[in-house]
């Protein structure tokens, strides 16, 4: 029997949510809201509500609006229906980069699970490649972690042929591109960055130059927004023979895509499918690879405890 499927914003992981329907494994569910001229809205229940639900939330480009459209459907599946146990599937977790406490400056990863954890109904998250692996200690709901990186080796094995090295344009990614390289029979190379101030946008990068003289490397990073990491590693990777790209989400402008694209050293560039609807089109849009998650779709089939 299929679970039934929500998506929050509907349009935000269109795609995700299209791939995951297309196992079989889910059936769609949707609500209703209705919109009122000064600003507020209600939701109701579209149907009669089932006791378990998997609700796919997209909230990354619009935490604030997504949490509270999250919420006020939460309050109205539960009025529904008191018995439901929903799981909270999460492509890309809002303020997961924020997990360090600082004096004077907000904790994101903390302020955000408390108030999901207020919510009701939902009995479970599953999160995919958190940032931060800290983010799982500041919920109390079981919180499952997921990775796309089966998928990714998978599919590097089948498109890239050969790599020699995974590398990680970061000490945070380490962990991740030591797992992929198992997967892939390489070995593992960590840069090291050097960054100054907290806007990404005033970001610069120092790495280190190993020597990749004639080596076929594959870079991963969780995530693509200004594109200065990858840059900065691109650059120390002048001598490579191959240099291809992954990051699981971009959210980068058309801009820093096409940036990327133009630099001398790059031969290939892919995202997955945990990237939302607005950053595949302007990824998209120059025809580059999305990497499907067979593998992790399937960790979800009848996961709910």
């Amino acid at each position: 029997m299929s679970t039934a499927l929500l998506t929050l914003p509907a349009a935000a992981a269109a795609r995700t949510a299209a791939a995951m329907l297309a196992t079989g494994a889910w059936h769609r569910y949707e609500t209703t809201r209705i919109a009122f001229a000064n600003g507020n809205a209600m939701y109701l229940a579209a149907g009669p509500v089932p006791d378990e639900l998997d609700i796919l939330w997209a909230g990354a480009q619009d935490p604030g609006g997504a949490l509270l459209d999250l919420a006020l459907t939460a309050d109205c599946l539960w009025r529904a229906n008191p018995r439901l146990r929903a799981r909270l599937i999460v492509p890309y977790l809002p303020y997961s980069r924020s997990v360090q406490a600082e004096d004077g400056a907000s904790l994101g990863a903390a302020v955000l699970l408390r108030l999901l954890d207020a919510l009701p109904a939902l009995d479970e998250y599953a999160v995919f490649d958190p940032h931060a692996p800290q983010v799982v200690g500041f919920s109390r709901r079981p919180m499952r972690v997921l990775s796309c990186l089966p998928d990714v080796a998978d599919w590097a094995g089948q498109r890239l042929g050969p790599v020699d090295v995974v590398v990680a344009p970061d000490s945070g990614r380490a962990r991740a591109c030591a797992d992929l390289a198992a997967r892939l029979g390489a070995s593992t190379e960590v840069l090291l960055k050097q960054r100054l101030g907290h806007a990404d946008r005033a970001r610069r990068v120092a790495l280190a130059r190993p020597a990749f003289d004639g080596a076929r490397v594959l870079v991963f990073d969780d995530e693509l927004t200004t594109g200065a990491t990858l840059h900065a590693a691109l650059d120390s990777l002048a001598t490579a023979a191959q240099v291809h790209v992954v990051v699981a989400r971009t959210f980068a402008p058309a801009d820093v895509v096409a940036g990327l694209l133009a630099h001398p050293v790059l031969t290939t560039l892919a995202t997955t499918e945990l990237s939302d609807t607005a950053g595949l089109a302007r990824f998209g849009g120059p025809g580059l690879p999305v990497i499907g998650l067979p593998t992790a779709y399937k960790q979800l089939v009848g996961g709910h405890g």
